[in-house]
């Protein structure tokens, strides 16, 4: 159970979005504005599902996420746009 209230529910909502951007779950900031359940898991199902979001929108490397593939292939772009 969070340990929301309708005090400190916008500082939390805030703490839990900027650790999802980290990768932590995307559920927190949803429950402390007051979303219920059904509705979390149902508009995700319809993103995934019926939108295909996940295809679409990709979140943007973070050098604490980045592989070395994905340094070397970015550096092959950049050299790309030279020419």
């Amino acid at each position: 159970m969070l340990e929301t209230t309708q005090y400190n529910y916008k500082e939390l909502s805030k703490m839990y979005k900027e650790q999802t951007q980290l990768g932590y779950s995307k559920m927190l900031p949803q429950i402390a504005l007051g979303q219920s359940q059904s509705f979390i898991i149902n508009s995700c199902r319809f993103e995934n599902e019926v939108l295909e979001l996940h295809e679409i929108m990709i979140p943007p490397l973070m050098s604490s996420t980045m592989s070395s593939a994905d340094v070397l292939g970015r550096l092959d772009q950049s050299d790309k746009s030279k020419t």
